[in-house]
């Protein structure tokens, strides 16, 4: 069974009138809600369901068992967030004594400053940038101090450095929070390979300290472009809410904030997002920027639907889109040969150096391996839902308008 379609999930979560969403809640059948519930813990978005259905009146309408399970995920996240909360603290306390400078990204702001709650706004981890040269260090020094992580790096993290955004994720001493090291806010190359995390911090306290965060300025590029440009919107309606909170936020700029998405040669990922967020949001603003880009209503509603779909489905849909976007059978052929055989210093980020050619190619079987097992198999799936060829299609259309074809 189906989950209730889009525009009433984001109607529920955003919601703008009770009273017609009463009426069409009271449509759902048992199979409806189950099949809501699943996806709400899919894409995180459970908590912020039913703080928005309480806000509007509208929890008495649910069906118990419903209720239920939406007060039961509520309360886990907010255990969770109090868990993060804790990490956050330590982290910061550790690297502070120790005289690596850091700033805390996205989700860790948002779901203690921006949110009315923080178990409303569920974190996967904590993510954390570090000077490169500082990078070494403090990974060694967490190992040190109890981090685990759940593939091996050691010898690797100068690979990452060059070539990734952060390090693997390091699970806490007490293996409930995943702590990721970022060298950079983007991987080198990247869209936002030029946006400085240290450029223009700001400090709040937290626990008595007071914890560096990125920029409001930068953090409202950086989420727009995560959500349009890293992931295709596939990370789920919760950027819907992060950015509708965070322009709540005393402080933020707007012109700056176009003005440094211009700067960054980022307009379009971003005009695209804030538009997404003030198409759902139930409040709107009249002086958010887009500067000379226009927002086609086509690509907003292709966002609204890509940002609810299942994450499995949208696992390959950005290379094969890609691949829809090549201009040529050869350069088609290419990149699935670059899938197939990557270059030997990216291979590394997922199983080390090769020391050997027999270790190399041992890397490129086991590679190969993954891909058949997981991947196809994902791929397959994929293909038998009645929405595939929609999906693709929203997702070559993204990608063409982002990249100005």
């Amino acid at each position: 069974m189906s989950p209730p379609d889009t525009d009433l999930i984001l109607a529920m979560l955003f919601a703008k009138d009770g009273q017609n969403l009463a009426a069409r809640m009271a449509e759902l059948t048992p199979q409806h809600w189950q099949a809501l519930l699943a996806r709400g813990r899919e894409h995180r978005f459970l908590p912020l369901l039913a703080h928005a259905l309480r806000e509007c009146g509208l929890w008495g309408a649910l069906p118990p068992d419903v209720a239920q399970q939406l007060k039961t995920a509520g309360q886990h996240h907010t255990r969770r967030a109090l868990l993060a909360q804790r990490a956050m603290v330590q982290l910061h306390d550790i690297l502070q004594e120790n005289g690596i400078f850091h700033v805390f990204l996205k989700g860790a702001y948002l779901a203690q400053f921006a949110y009315p709650q923080p178990g409303l706004r569920p974190m996967r981890d904590i993510d954390v940038v570090i000077k490169p040269n500082d990078l070494p260090k403090a990974h060694d020094l967490l190992v040190t101090l109890g981090y685990t992580s759940p593939a091996d790096v050691d010898g690797m993290v100068e690979a990452f450095i060059a070539q990734a955004k952060h390090l693997p994720g390091l699970r806490t001493p007490d293996g409930t929070v995943s702590v990721e090291l970022h060298a950079h806010v983007d991987a080198p190359g990247g869209p936002l390979a030029g946006l400085d995390a240290f450029a223009c911090p700001i400090h709040r306290p937290l626990a008595g300290r007071m914890l560096p965060f990125m920029g409001l300025q930068d953090m409202l590029v950086h989420l727009c472009v995560h959500a349009a440009s890293f992931h295709s919107f596939n990370n789920g309606p919760l950027v819907v809410s992060d950015i509708g909170y965070l322009l709540r936020q005393p402080g933020l700029d707007l012109q700056a904030v176009a003005a440094r998405a211009a700067e960054l040669g980022v307009a379009r990922p971003v005009a695209l997002t804030l538009a997404l967020s003030e198409n759902c949001w139930p409040s709107r603003r009249n002086d958010l920027p887009t500067g000379e880009v226009a927002v086609p209503d086509t690509l907003v509603a292709n966002a609204r639907s890509m940002c609810m779909d299942p994450i499995e489905q949208s696992k390959n849909m950005a290379f094969l889109a890609d691949l829809a976007g090549q201009d040529s059978a050869s350069s088609r052929l290419g990149a699935v040969f670059h899938k197939l055989l990557p270059p030997r210093q990216k291979l590394a980020l997922e199983f080390g150096q090769a020391r050997t050619p027999l270790q190399l190619m041992q890397f490129h079987l086991k590679r190969w391996g993954r891909i058949l097992h997981h991947r196809v198999p994902t791929l397959a799936r994929s293909r038998k839902s009645q929405d595939f060829s929609q999906a693709l299609q929203r997702n070559i259309a993204l990608q063409n308008w982002l990249e100005g074809r």
